[in-house]
């Protein structure tokens, strides 16, 4: 807070100091513009004493002189104080004018980086427009995608939900019609049997009259065969609606069949590969166990050679020195003695010799190259297995995955008869609304060029109304300035004749006048009518331009909606042949990759143009 009042006291002390400055500038000003005053008013004074003196005739002629000269310092002293004036104004002057062009000079410098400013936040922000916008086309052209696709699974599903449903109607259609048959069979067995009783009822009535039992018997023949063929024709319908189910039962357990098939396929396809990595397996097993017993053959050989060896040095010691197994250790001893004593004996000499030689045992030499040499043929042998097994492996799983890619084939082969369908399909309709939308372009030109040539020639109209009126006004002022300038002239000319002449034109100019007068209430009437007229026809012109920029306005928001349009159009085009060349692309290097890594990379790719699922990616990774 102490800061605060510091610096709160230093602005207001170099305020004031500021104003003090102006108010002495300004009381120099002052007190100079007082003196001069003051030397105008002495001088007014004596130049006003010298003009009031009243002098005698013979004292002015003695006086005159010192009046003049008063008079003479007067006008000095009063032209020196005006051009004192004259000069201060203008240095003044000077000092307003460059204060204000430097004043000008700034503003426009602060307008012309404001104008910058705002230029570049005009490109920024329509860069930043036109940024907005393309990721807007973007996204809708992601979102239609999306939608077609979406489009596109909507009719695959109402179309199998409408086949299971005319399947659901068929086999309801078909028990109903079961249950139907039924019934009536069993209505009209009754029907029958009632007839029956009642034709037996009416022949024990009616033994004595054979004619009406013959008509009976008639109608009882032809009830029956209307029955039979009821019978046969609902036995017909029943046995097609259960054909019908039939079929629909054969489709499904074939389909449940080849689903089984495939299932079983799988299984052992999968039992293969893990009797083949089973197999494999043992297989590098036997193959360690192998290598590992060769190794250890070689070792217990090497060792038995060693043993031998060392056996006949001893047979000989024994038999050439006669000494018991004792003299060969102290001979072992006497050997590492001497073999220390060589050694630190070399290394005092200032040349020590190479004495690697001396240690080396004859016959032990070949034995490490040796196995060495069959290390390295048993690695061969090792990694020329594996190649074996891995290219029996590839030509397998080449096999199976031929099969697969000719059913992928033959699925992408039909999805893309189906987007070139739907392409197709697309692109005709699309054209059919660019179509459209030129017509209507077209019709909003003609309707534009109409409206334009209706307001051109209106506009010409009041441009000629205009006109008259202006020329109208220009004759009625030109007639009363004419009418003015007679009556001058009559009155100047009534000035120069006689009285009577006078009272003449005075007993004449009381018509004139009225006829002026008249004259100029019908020019002001004429004037305000013509003033009312050009205020209406000036608002009808403005509610025409007004007319005119809206509907011009409109008009290039059409055209720019139009465009829009058909650029997207375009776009949807251009981008829908890229997607569809992009497809036929990564289709071919899929077909082509052999490795598991590029068909996989390439498999994510397609899944991508053709938006599969998560659960579609991961069978098709699985089947992989």
């Amino acid at each position: 807070m102490e800061s605060l009042s510091k610096q709160e006291l230093i602005s207001t002390i170099t305020k004031q100091a500021d104003q003090i400055k102006r108010y002495e500038g300004r009381l120099r000003d002052v007190v100079a513009a007082y003196k001069g005053l003051i030397k105008e008013k002495e001088a007014l004074e004596i130049s006003l004493k010298a003009l009031n003196k009243t002098e005698t005739p013979v004292e002015g002629e003695e006086n005159r002189d010192d009046s003049v000269a008063a008079l003479m310092l007067s006008l000095s002293t009063l032209t020196a104080e005006k051009s004192r004036m004259e000069e201060a104004f203008q240095a003044d002057k000077k000092l307003t004018r460059d204060k204000y062009e430097n004043q000008i000079a700034a503003m426009r410098e602060e307008t012309k980086t404001l104008v910058q400013q705002h230029f570049a936040e005009i490109n920024n922000l329509k860069a930043k427009v036109a940024y907005e916008i393309q990721e807007r086309e973007k996204e809708r052209a992601d979102h239609q995608a999306m939608m077609k696709e979406l489009h596109l699974k909507l009719n695959s599903e109402r179309k199998t939900k409408e086949r299971l449903e005319d399947k659901v109607v068929h086999s309801s259609e078909a028990q109903v019609s079961q249950t139907e048959l039924e019934k009536r069979v069993r209505d009209l067995s009754s029907s029958l049997s009632a007839a029956q009783r009642r034709l037996q009822r009416a022949e024990a009535r009616t033994v004595e009259t054979p004619a009406l039992l013959v008509r009976l018997q008639h109608k009882l023949a032809l009830l029956e065969q209307s029955h039979a063929l009821a019978i046969r024709e609902e036995q017909i319908k029943a046995k097609r609606a259960e054909e019908s189910a039939r079929k629909v039962c054969a489709r499904q357990e074939e389909r449940v069949a080849l689903l089984e098939s495939k299932l079983a396929e799988l299984s052992e396809t999968v039992g293969r590969y893990d009797l083949r990595r089973r197999h494999d397996l043992q297989l590098i097993q036997q193959l360690k166990d192998s290598l590992n017993g060769r190794l250890m053959d070689k070792i217990t050989a090497n060792n038995d050679y060693e043993d031998a060896a060392e056996a006949q040095q001893k047979s000989e010691t024994d038999n050439e020195k006669l000494a018991d197994s004792e003299y060969l250790q102290t001979l072992i001893d006497k050997i590492h003695i001497l073999k220390k004593e060589l050694i630190a004996e070399n290394d005092k000499l200032g040349s020590p010799i190479d004495i690697s030689s001396v240690f080396k045992v004859q016959g032990y030499e070949n034995i490490h190259l040796k196995c060495r040499e069959e290390y390295e043929s048993l690695k061969l042998e090792y990694e020329m297995y594996k190649q074996q097994t891995k290219v029996r492996e590839v030509g397998d799983n080449v096999e199976s995955d031929v099969g697969d890619l000719k059913s992928e084939i033959a699925v992408l082969i039909e999805k893309v008869e189906t987007y070139k369908m739907m392409l197709e399909e697309e692109r005709q309709d699309k054209l059919d609304t660019l179509k459209l939308y030129e017509e209507k372009m077209k019709n909003e030109q003609d309707y534009h060029s109409e409206v334009v040539s209706e307001l051109k020639t209106r506009v010409q109209s009041l441009e000629k109304q205009v006109h008259t009126q202006r020329e109208r006004y220009a004759a009625l002022l030109d007639e009363a300035d004419n009418y003015i300038r007679a009556r001058n002239d009559r009155r100047a000319s009534a000035d120069e004749n006689n009285y009577k002449d006078g009272m003449l034109t005075d007993v004449s100019a009381p018509p004139h006048m009225l006829h002026y007068a008249h004259e100029l209430a019908r020019k002001d009437l004429d004037i305000s009518q013509l003033r009312k007229e050009k205020h209406i026809m000036e608002g009808q012109f403005r509610d025409c331009q007004r007319d005119a920029t809206i509907e011009k306005e409109r008009f290039k928001e059409v055209i720019r909606t139009l465009k829009e349009e058909i650029d997207r159009l375009r776009r949807i085009q251009s981008r829908e042949g890229a997607n569809l060349e992009y497809l036929k692309n990564v289709v071919m290097a899929y077909l082509m990759s052999t490795d598991y890594a590029g068909r996989k990379h390439m498999l994510n790719a397609i899944a991508a143009v053709l938006h599969f699922t998560a659960n579609e990616k991961n069978q098709v990774l699985t089947n992989l």
